[in-house]
């Protein structure tokens, strides 16, 4: 018989330590889908970098053909010709690093996702926009709802009403315990004479 709550206290504190272990599982979820997110800008982001380097290094190619053409009429000196070949040429391998970049954060976003690469490329394939989208908020500040929503907190939560438990436990077991015990079993007498 639990007259002062110990038994009662120590289940609360089981069941508040279960939530809060249930907290920190989604928890994990949701940090695994905010990586899987980040890794996703990354590498959309990589791609448009990507873009603008061999958008560069297209335009350098361009440029150090305009100026061999220009050296080789006898217009501007060989060194400028030189110059610009230079620039191309580091155009181009400022190009191949943005590729290689693109392709370790589409590494890093196969392993996070488990999706085949092939898979990954044509749902990550860069999209065409004319501008940048406005922001359709703003957030000035954070509600205690999506506050008390964070699995983090709500897990400490849990931690903070488990502690409170055993503490309640702790102080019943200060107070007497009344225990029943019993026990069933065949008896047999047997009188004689």
């Amino acid at each position: 018989i639990d007259l002062c709550g110990r038994q009662r206290a120590l289940i609360e504190a089981a069941q508040a330590r279960a939530e809060g272990a249930q907290a920190l599982a989604q928890l994990a979820r949701v940090s695994l889908v905010a990586d899987l997110a980040d890794a996703d800008y990354g590498l959309r982001l990589c791609q448009v970098l990507l873009a603008t380097a061999r958008r560069d290094a297209a335009s350098r190619d361009e440029t150090a053909r305009l100026a061999a053409i220009s050296a080789g009429a006898g217009f501007t000196a060989p060194a400028t010709a030189a110059l610009a070949d230079a620039s191309a040429a580091d155009g181009r391998a400022r190009a191949a690093q943005q590729a290689g970049a693109c392709a370790v954060q589409r590494k890093a976003l196969v392993a996070l996702s488990g999706l085949p690469e092939s898979d990954l490329e044509q749902k990550t394939a860069p999209v065409r926009t004319d501008q940048a989208p406005t922001a359709i908020f703003n957030i000035a500040f954070i509600p205690a709802d999506a506050l008390r929503q964070r699995p983090d907190l709500w897990a400490q939560e849990r931690a903070v009403l488990a502690a409170r438990a055993d503490i309640a436990a702790v102080d019943a077991a200060r107070w007497p315990a009344l225990t029943l015990n019993g026990s069933i079993g065949a008896l047999r007498l047997r009188a004689g004479g």
